[in-house]
């Protein structure tokens, strides 16, 4: 892994390769959203298991560079994960990600973000935080 990031880095092409793996991540999540409440569930949450490094590097790298809406897709799609498997974890990645003073976002993903954190806040027992999430969302 250390090999390939170097030599990604003396190419000059580590921007490109981050650029890829976040809209890979988006497009893994949405699909994700969707697939984590239907028949598949079950592999679904495999898939995320073994791409869950990915996916924690995506959304790292995209709170770094302050791409908010690449931040608040991915943690946000990932809800019902966090819900069933760590719910602090997705606590901790939805708070960085709504804390971020990141350009415009699409209201759709901040709310979506915005109820994915009253979800987790509500499953650690901070009922008042939840509702206050969910009434940001509207």
């Amino acid at each position: 892994r250390m090999f390939g990031r170097d030599r990604l880095v003396d190419r000059g092409d580590m921007a490109t390769a981050r650029q890829r793996l976040v809209a890979w991540v988006v497009d893994l999540t949405d699909q994700a959203e969707r697939e984590l409440t239907g028949p598949d569930q079950l592999a679904w949450h495999r898939i995320i298991d073994l791409e869950i490094d990915n996916i924690r590097t995506a959304m790292q790298w995209s709170i770094d560079e302050r791409h908010g809406s690449a931040a608040l897709s991915v943690a946000g799609a990932l809800h019902r994960y966090w819900f069933d498997k760590s719910p602090r974890e997705g606590h901790t990645w939805l708070s960085r990600a709504l804390g971020l003073d990141a350009p415009a976002v699409p209201v759709g993903i901040a709310a979506r973000a915005e109820i994915a954190q009253g979800h987790m806040l509500q499953v650690l027992g901070d009922d008042e935080g939840s509702v206050e999430r969910c009434r940001r969302a509207t």
